[in-house]
């Protein structure tokens, strides 16, 4: 029935309530010995880059979409389906896109960190994305469930600096050592023009004044 459920989602599109439905299914099956690796191949991958291009969907559809690649992304034969297409660059252009809403993001994040289990896959992902210096912002949201996720996904970066995160990795500390000493790093930065303990201006300082960082995504 799954095979089913891929082949009439395209047919679907002009029909969102009935698209949700089907693509909310797929996102909650979690039954062992699921051939997502077939899935992908049937078409899904083609149907979630179609749904994903930004501004396609509404944003109901982009959160299935996303859990659905979240669930997809648990399986490493059905994994390097993900990352071989546009998919981690399509969900970096909507988290930027949707950052203001708090549901997407988080999904958005956790779906990100799914994608760093597995080596091969991860290497890929965090070659053909900026995700690294993306996720940094967002690590300084005022939302604690963003936070959890975004330093959760940086933390695994961090981790496997051997997979494609090693130009990341020190940033990463740095990132990380300021955030768990706010106080004392404001201090320095105020005495050493903004440098980091890593040799990084911090997110909210830099040499030509905070007034070129009211926007903290302007570069991506």
């Amino acid at each position: 029935w799954m095979h089913e459920f891929v082949r009439m989602a395209p047919s679907c599109v002009d029909n969102p309530d009935l698209l949700v439905e089907i693509l909310g299914t797929l996102a909650n099956v979690t039954l062992p010995g699921i051939p997502w690796d077939e899935l992908c191949e049937a078409g899904l991958i083609d149907l979630l880059t179609r749904l994903l291009v930004p501004g396609f969907s509404e944003d109901d559809i982009v959160l299935e979409c996303v859990m659905l690649i979240g669930n997809i992304a648990m399986h490493p034969e059905a994994a390097t389906y993900v990352a071989g297409s546009r998919l981690p660059g399509l969900m970096q252009q909507i988290l930027l896109e949707k950052r203001d809403d708090e549901e997407i993001v988080v999904q958005l994040l956790y779906t990100f960190r799914c994608l760093m289990l597995f080596d091969e896959v991860r290497e890929v992902v965090l070659g053909e994305t900026e995700l690294a210096p993306c996720i940094m912002r967002f690590a300084r949201a005022t939302s604690s469930a963003v936070v959890e996720q975004a330093s959760q996904t940086l933390q695994l970066i961090a981790d496997h600096a051997g997979d494609g995160g090693a130009e990341w990795t020190e940033q990463i500390k740095a990132f990380q050592f300021e955030q768990h000493n706010a106080e004392w790093c404001r201090f320095l930065a105020r005495d050493s023009a903004g440098l980091s303990p890593g040799g990084y201006y911090y997110y909210n300082d830099s040499p030509t004044g905070p007034e070129h960082h009211d926007d903290p995504f302007a570069q991506f």
